[in-house]
């Protein structure tokens, strides 16, 4: 996967993943190779292939982990690409 912002947001996804104890066996446990699932090469993955994970990350967590992590991913997404765009603007 290229330099950007896909990468940069599969990465935080990814870290979310590894950061909770059990959560990375228990995804491949149901049949997600575990090289999909690594922080420092991540990879441009099928829809099809991300919601699966999520899937399985939604099974693991309780509904509040879940959410937060979507809100944080969101937060830090949403500060980054107004930097990116005020940036290009010349702000």
């Amino acid at each position: 996967m290229t330099e950007g912002l896909a990468r940069w947001a599969m990465q935080q996804l990814l870290q979310q993943i590894k950061g909770q104890i059990g959560l990375t066996s228990f995804i491949e446990q149901h049949g997600v190779n575990g090289k999909w699932l690594k922080t420092e090469e991540p990879y441009d993955i099928a829809v099809s292939k991300f919601f699966r994970i999520m899937e399985h990350k939604a099974h693991f967590q309780t509904d509040e982990e879940f959410l937060s992590g979507w809100d944080d991913l969101g937060r830090r997404m949403l500060r980054l690409v107004r930097r990116i765009h005020s940036n290009e603007n010349g702000r």
